[in-house]
């Protein structure tokens, strides 16, 4: 079944590749240099019987390839009264996401009538660095501190390449739907870990965060900009403070409260693409940044045999950051006032947009627990273990937080050999289905307001894996896998709120 009519997933296929190589040396007990290069390719290719359109069938190969090569510095204090550790790395990174996409003729499916190629590639230069102090007295209280500082330089570009194939022959273009951005993005932050008590131990960090956002007019784009190319300057501190109290030795709670900071992306500020047509993705440069006061209370339990925590948590948003679809009107470029058939001088189209939302807050429940065999009678080699999450989100208008995920339950079971050279993991896991009550949005137009369900909702599903680790020498270790064992066919909610 081709077309919207199809109702299942379109087939794919994945392929990823990836390694990494470290180089250290020992220059002496305190001092270690480490050269690293990683590389990862992913690929994925999708037959898109979904789309029927103008008498063509569509094919796609996605791949994102990715590289990060860098060095690092170790410093390890010897007899030091305060000072435990330094580590500062030094890296650049650059990743190539690409998109080819060919239509054949429905007829004909060996002739390619139109092929498209994007290409977004970020490069970014990255600093990082931290220091650890050993455990410090300070009257009654001992302390642990640290220290983390991050900087980075980054740059984002779009270069897309197009033929159409025509009687004629083919026609090329070449072109840009994003104008560059660079990204420069500073952060600091200090932690002190603190030991009141035997029973009772506390946290507090706070955090520094800036980032500054530059676009570069280089003429490359295809739609002429319509928002200000001005510098983009965002900053803001925020704070954590967190306790936690062993009621016995396997009893704890916990509280944490905090805020938070976002700034926007550079694809939520910058990237505009359809203007002119049906669907209008328009930027947004006066988007404010996020922020939160968070909130959670924790209850762990850990004996030798089992372990088990639930996590509640609240967070309230200022300015909180969503995508928004509204009803626009737009010039026609079509229009002719002496002639009939061009249409009205303006035509409605969906204009999607990431907006602030004023007031938001989300809610949920995390639980965690596992086991072993010899708790229930079996073998020790066997363990049980199992997660659940489950949270919901609203803003000030009662609509749903489409970036809120259906709740999920992951079941596991793992066998050890006793020589401990091989294992067994068997894992399920259950994602309930997106609900329509929990995806209305008010959308605001020259009728008024409208609330709607979005129209694409996720079923439920399980997925099931089976993987396994084979240690074949003490370097050298096998990890093959089956996943999707049953090969379900399903659709996340990822792929589905942003159709």
């Amino acid at each position: 079944i081709y077309g919207s009519a199809r109702g299942k997933p379109d087939p794919q296929t994945h392929h990823t590749t990836s390694w990494l190589t470290k180089l250290g040396y020992q220059l002496n007990s305190q001092h270690k240099i480490t050269a690293f290069y990683e590389n990862r390719e992913q690929k994925q290719k999708t037959e898109e019987k979904s789309f029927d359109s103008w008498g063509t069938y569509r094919f796609a190969e996605d791949t994102a390839p990715y590289q990060r090569y860098g060095i690092e510095y170790d410093y390890l204090a010897d007899n030091s009264s305060w000072l435990d550790t330094i580590n500062v790395v030094l890296a650049k990174q650059k990743i190539n996401m690409q998109s080819d996409t060919y239509n054949v003729n429905k007829y004909k499916p060996n002739i390619i009538d139109q092929n498209y190629f994007r290409e977004f590639e970020q490069t970014q230069k990255m600093l990082k660095a931290q220091l650890f102090t050993q455990p410090l007295s300070i009257g009654d209280q001992e302390h642990v501190l640290q220290a983390k500082l991050e900087y980075r330089d980054a740059h984002l570009k779009n270069s897309n390449y197009d033929i159409i194939y025509l009687r004629d022959g083919a026609h090329p273009s070449a072109y840009s739907i994003m104008t560059p951005v660079r990204s420069r993005i500073l952060a600091l932050s200090v932690q002190d870990e603190i030991k009141i008590t035997p029973q009772l131990q506390a946290s507090l960090g706070l955090r520094y965060d800036h980032y500054q956002y530059q676009p570069e007019l280089d003429g490359t784009n295809k739609f002429p900009i319509s928002y200000d190319a001005n510098k983009k300057t965002f900053g803001k501190p925020s704070w954590q403070l967190s306790a936690q109290y062993d009621l016995t030795e396997q009893h704890q709670l916990g509280y944490k409260i905090g805020t938070g900071f976002r700034a926007p992306k550079v694809e939520e500020l910058f990237f505009e693409f359809g203007k002119g047509g049906a669907n209008h993705f328009m930027p947004n440069t006066s988007l404010k940044p996020e922020t939160a006061l968070n909130q959670e209370v924790t209850y762990s339990f850990v004996n030798d045999l089992s372990q088990f925590s639930v996590g509640v948590f609240h967070s309230k948003y200022r300015n909180f950051i969503d995508e928004r679809v509204s009803e626009g009107w737009e010039p026609n470029p079509w229009y002719n006032p002496d002639s009939p058939w061009g249409g009205g001088p303006y035509f409605s189209v969906n204009q999607i947009q990431f907006v602030n939302v004023a007031r938001a807050s989300i809610s949920g429940v995390e639980v965690h627990g596992a086991m072993n065999g010899q708790l229930i009678g079996l073998s020790e080699t066997l363990n049980f273990n199992f997660k659940g999450q489950y949270s919901q989100g609203r803003n000030q208008d009662g609509d749903g937080l489409k970036s809120i995920q259906p709740w999920t339950i992951l079941l596991g079971a793992e066998y050890e050999a006793p020589s401990k050279l091989w294992s067994v993991d068997l894992t399920a896991r259950y994602t309930a289905a997106k609900k329509g009550k929990d995806t209305l949005e008010t959308s605001y137009s020259w009728r008024g307001p409208k609330q709607t369900e979005w129209p694409w909702l996720s079923s439920s599903y399980v997925v099931v894996d089976l993987t396994s680790q084979i240690q074949l020498d003490k370097d050298i270790t096998l990890n093959i896998g089956v996943f999707n064992l049953f090969n379900r066919s399903y659709s996340t909610w990822d792929s589905l709120r942003d159709l």
